[in-house]
């Protein structure tokens, strides 16, 4: 049992986290990389992010540990500022403004909300439609619709989008390596990040 305590542990860091004068929150991994002015503010993060090898993990569970590794090694741990009302407002631009718990909790309540409508959609069509001919033929209208709502909002709304998420990723990654004050970890893993960033951006199409 001690040995599996131990080989758990040995998995688990602990990070830290200081306020600066402009508000941004910065994370490291020892409390003496903080500047000095600021060694009086650095806290330990709440928690500890730890992992844990599962030898029955299936292959969709293991790309979302590893994807969710990935953005929180990239964004949460390597320095990228929060919002705060004491940056100019153009400094606000394209910066993360949720965590990711906040994250999942935003698209749970989505979820939730298009399953209400779906659920809506289905008993209204129930009610209207009462032969399951009638019922067939209005759901394949109803797919159809969807499909090219999908490609529409996907090549208009969501396309734009990722295509500025990725540059404004990539200008970040570049103003935190161009500020010097990375351990040799951290500039490995931001390298790192930004060269991915530039894979996916050239995927897009």
């Amino acid at each position: 049992m001690g040995i599996v305590i131990l080989g758990l542990s040995a998995w688990a860091v602990q990070y830290y986290k200081y306020e600066d004068d402009q508000g941004a929150i910065h994370y490291l991994e020892n409390p003496s990389q903080a500047p000095e002015k600021y060694r009086d503010r650095v806290r330990p993060v709440e928690g500890q992010i730890s992992e844990e090898v599962n030898p029955n993990e299936t292959l969709p569970g293991r790309w979302w540990r590893l994807t969710r590794r990935w953005v929180e090694d990239t964004l949460d741990r390597l320095r990228y500022p929060r919002p705060s009302l004491k940056f100019p407002p153009a400094r606000l631009a394209g910066l993360i403004w949720f965590t990711m718990k906040e994250t999942r909790l935003i698209y749970t309540l989505i979820g939730e909300a298009v399953a209400l409508v779906l659920l809506g959609v289905a008993l209204v069509i129930a009610r209207q439609y009462p032969t399951r001919q009638e019922r067939r033929r209005y759901g394949y209208s109803l797919c159809l619709a969807y499909l090219v709502l999908l490609v529409t909002t996907g090549l208009f709304l969501i396309r734009p989008q990722l295509k500025n998420f990725c540059a404004q990723a990539d200008l970040n990654a570049e103003m935190v390596l161009s500020a010097g004050n990375l351990s040799e970890a951290q500039e490995g893993r931001m390298i790192r990040f930004r060269q991915s960033v530039q894979t996916w951006a050239r995927r897009i199409p």
